[in-house]
């Protein structure tokens, strides 16, 4: 689910759908803990931290991240889907679900990426592509 910053213009909305996701399948997984269904926790967890791993990598790649340097908003995003996947600990054990899950929440959700959340309110309110 990574954005081909090198082959072609990534739209606004695109980083958006992606911020979005982190947000809400990282919230999807904090409220399994709160039902005590850690299981499915761990089933997010492992989504989102394959999904952070292959948007890391992809974009380390010095051909893609010389289109990602060059743009500030590209450049917002790829350092907090770094800061995300950087937070990750002990991905394996159940004691760190919660505080997994919650980093990635908080630096999806915090960072920078703050700037884009005006911008997610107003499409999903007017439902239109930046």
């Amino acid at each position: 689910m990574y954005l081909e910053f090198d082959k072609r213009q990534v739209f606004k909305y695109e980083i958006i759908e992606n911020i979005n996701f982190y947000i809400s399948e990282s919230s999807k997984g904090l409220k399994y803990i709160s039902e005590k269904n850690n299981k499915e926790a761990m089933k997010t967890l492992k989504k989102l931290k394959k999904s952070l791993k292959n948007e890391c990598n992809y974009y380390s790649n010095p051909n893609v991240y010389k289109f990602i340097k060059s743009n500030d908003i590209n450049r917002i995003y790829f350092f907090g889907i770094k800061l995300a996947y950087s937070k990750l600990y002990k991905t394996y054990s159940y004691k760190y679900l919660y505080d997994n899950l919650f980093n990635i929440w908080d630096s999806i959700s915090n960072n920078d990426m703050c700037l884009f959340l005006k911008d997610i309110k107003y499409l999903e309110k007017n439902m239109i592509k930046d």
